[in-house]
C-alpha cells in the first residue's frame, strides 16, 4: 500500500512503508520525494548531518541546533496519509536525507513514522507486516 507525507496540505513525497516494529508502533520504508520536497529537503538534510556528526562525536554539544531543526520540521505538520486521504495519527514522522553528505549522495532516502497507538497501527497496518 502506498502512503503519502505531507506537509501541511502540501504532499511531499510518498513511501510503501515495507517494514514494521509493531511492538515499537514503527513503520519505515523507502522515501520517494516529490517536486515539493525541495521546498522543505534543507531543514531535513542539515537535521541528518546534525544527526551524524553527534553520533560519532558524543560530548559535542550540538543540542541548540537539533532544537532549531527539529522546531523547523514541528512547523511543518508532517501528516501521513493513505493514498485515499485519510489521516494516519502519528506521534512522529523522521525523513532521513543524508544527500548533503558527500558519500551519501545518490543513496535512497528513507521515512519512519511511529504510529500513535496500538489501535491505530491494527487499523492501518494489521496484516501489512515486513
Amino acid at each position: 500500500m502506498k502512503y503519502l507525507i505531507k506537509a501541511k496540505t502540501e504532499i511531499i513525497g510518498s513511501t510503501d512503508l515495507e517494514y514494521s516494529d509493531e511492538c515499537m508502533g514503527i513503520r519505515h520504508g523507502l522515501f520517494v520525494p516529490s517536486g515539493a520536497y525541495s521546498d522543505f529537503q534543507c531543514v531535513f538534510t542539515e537535521l541528518f548531518s546534525a544527526e551524524m556528526k553527534l553520533s560519532g562525536n558524543p560530548g559535542e554539544q550540538r543540542i541548540p541546533e537539533l532544537h532549531t531543526l527539529s522546531t523547523k520540521i514541528r512547523e511543518m505538520e508532517l501528516k501521513l496519509t493513505t493514498e485515499a486521504g485519510n489521516e494516519i495519527p502519528v506521534e512522529n514522522i523522521h525523513i532521513e536525507d543524508g544527500s548533503a553528505i558527500d558519500d551519501l549522495k545518490g543513496e535512497p532516502l528513507h521515512v519512519t513514522a511511529i504510529v500513535k497507538n496500538s489501535e491505530t497501527y491494527a487499523q492501518y497496518f494489521s496484516g501489512n507486516n515486513t
